[in-house]
């Protein structure tokens, strides 16, 4: 194979992984789309996370639930060999259904609103669970500089096809 060819392939590919990834978010924005609104994006330990979405279809959509749920990731940098190496894994989630299953008409539109209590950090039970001890070695990580904590809080409505979904990212103070 000459070297022509190899770049042709190359290209090639690329093309249709950004076509597909092009057709994918053009279904999902003619589906309907959710947005997300927060008044507040920082919140202490133990304060509940609020806000607000609004769902709206454009076409006929079966969903099998909407959720509000609040994720936490655990994003931990090393430096090795002049290379950075980055890894993430989860270490929280609270999910609080909004509906069960139903049918969403074409032309739907209807505003929401959520709570979701966040992880208490100082509470003594939540930190004897594996979930409170993953996110205490996570915490005392942080001290190196190379470990965060992230929050997200994330609406999706789980449909057939293709989910509809919004996030934003939220602050939690210890």
């Amino acid at each position: 194979m000459t070297d022509e060819m190899t770049v042709t392939l190359i290209i090639a590919a690329v093309a249709v992984v950004v076509a597909g990834v092009g057709y994918y978010y053009l279904m999902r924005f003619m589906r309907g789309s959710i947005k997300l609104l927060m008044t507040r994006t920082s919140f202490s330990s133990g304060e509940d996370i609020t806000g607000r979405f609004e769902v709206m279809a454009k076409k006929p959509l079966q969903g099998n639930r909407l959720v509000a749920t609040l994720i936490g990731r655990e994003i931990i940098k090393t430096y090795e060999d002049g290379k950075t190496n980055t890894r993430t894994r989860q270490i929280y989630k609270n999910e609080a259904v909004i509906e069960e299953a139903r049918t969403y008409p074409p032309g739907f539109r209807e505003s929401y609103e959520f709570v979701l209590p966040p992880p208490d950090l100082n509470e003594l039970s939540f930190m004897k669970t594996p979930m409170g001890g993953a996110l205490k070695t996570a915490m005392n990580l942080m001290g190196d500089r190379r470990t965060i904590i992230e929050w997200n809080v994330e609406i999706r409505l789980d449909a057939v096809g293709i989910d509809l979904a919004a996030s934003k990212s939220v602050y939690i103070n210890a």
